[in-house]
């Protein structure tokens, strides 16, 4: 069955070779089915360079840039701030929500931009009415009662202004599980559960921890999956991860599939970002080792909410000290 379909991907400059892999392998896999390609990025939270966004525009067919307004987020800024106490380098995951406001009369995905795509988007991907994730389990295969917010399909009466307004406005945090994540993932776990919406297959959204680090192809092969998602480190750097220090046929897999979805050229600056990347991450995370670290004591008797708003203080305090970011 052939569908209309809009992909949702929120993209900076250091995620615009993940997204292009993506999408490129997307729509390798999905001729049958009219793809419309949306980046989400933000001019600060989540840039996305002219020349990056030109070099997109002319690599992929049917792609639009949407610059997500930061206004419309307030009504979760003391759910960012307060419970899921949210890095900034988290916040532009938030702009997936984007999707929601959508009242495209086809089908409607969410994508993140660190997935390589293996086969064909099939009817078990849409539901017909409500909203379907892929549950979040652990690397035996386990569920663990919430959703993995990589890969969305939102029917059409999960969109439009309201359900849109109602989950950027949303505040009750009280089942609030910090298993869920710090960002997106964990305000639509507060409104979404496997329980009361649509679980959908696994084999759209396999991850490189569900997956032994030899002999990968086989195992993917095996669970018929659609998506393979980098989550953790990143395969176009080096990875810091002391969980995929070992890299593998997962980044092996990486390396093949973004070497052939680029021209030769493309390759090489391809590779330059990578090394330049690897470079500076590595130099942060020195710079970090050498940080004197923050300890702050178990917080014992007092409650929650005050243990919580102590702790952010101290550290903002010591890291206006240290000369850094707040």
């Amino acid at each position: 069955m052939s569908r209309r379909i809009r992909v949702y991907s929120v993209v900076s400059d250091s995620f615009r070779y993940g997204f292009f892999v993506m999408a490129k392998t997307l729509l390798e896999h999905n001729g049958h089915h009219d793809i419309a390609l949306r980046v989400v990025y933000h001019p600060e939270l989540s840039p996305l360079s002219d020349d990056n966004r030109a070099w997109l525009q002319a690599r992929l067919p049917n792609l639009e840039f949407h610059v997500a307004d930061l206004e419309n987020y307030r009504g979760l800024f003391k759910l960012r701030d307060e419970v899921f106490e949210t890095p900034r380098r988290l916040w532009a995951a938030f702009f997936i929500l984007e999707a929601f406001a959508d009242d495209f009369e086809g089908d409607v995905l969410s994508l993140d931009s660190d997935m390589i795509c293996l086969g064909p988007l099939e009817d078990d991907l849409f539901p017909a009415s409500g909203f379907g994730a892929i549950e979040a389990r652990l690397g035996s295969g386990e569920g663990l009662g919430y959703y993995n917010t990589g890969v969305m399909s939102i029917a059409r009466d999960r969109r439009g202004r309201a359900e849109y307004d109602r989950i950027v406005n949303h505040t009750d945090a009280s089942s609030y599980d910090p298993n869920t994540g710090r960002a997106d993932q964990a305000l639509l776990s507060l409104i979404y559960r496997p329980s009361n919406s649509h679980a959908l297959p696994w084999r759209y959204n396999v991850t490189r921890r569900h997956v032994p680090r030899w002999g990968i192809e086989a195992d993917l092969e095996a669970r018929r999956a659609v998506f393979f998602h980098f989550v953790g480190a990143k395969p176009w750097h080096a990875s810091l991860d002391k969980r995929d220090v070992h890299g593998g046929d997962a980044e092996a897999l990486w390396d093949r599939t973004v070497e052939r979805v680029l021209t030769p050229q493309e390759y090489k600056a391809y590779l330059e970002f990578w090394r330049d990347t690897s470079r500076d991450l590595a130099r942060e995370h020195v710079r970090d080792r050498l940080t004197p670290r923050l300890r702050i004591p178990p917080r014992k008797n007092l409650p929650a909410k005050l243990f919580r708003a102590v702790k952010r203080r101290i550290r903002r305090l010591v890291l206006r000290m240290l000369g850094r970011p707040v």
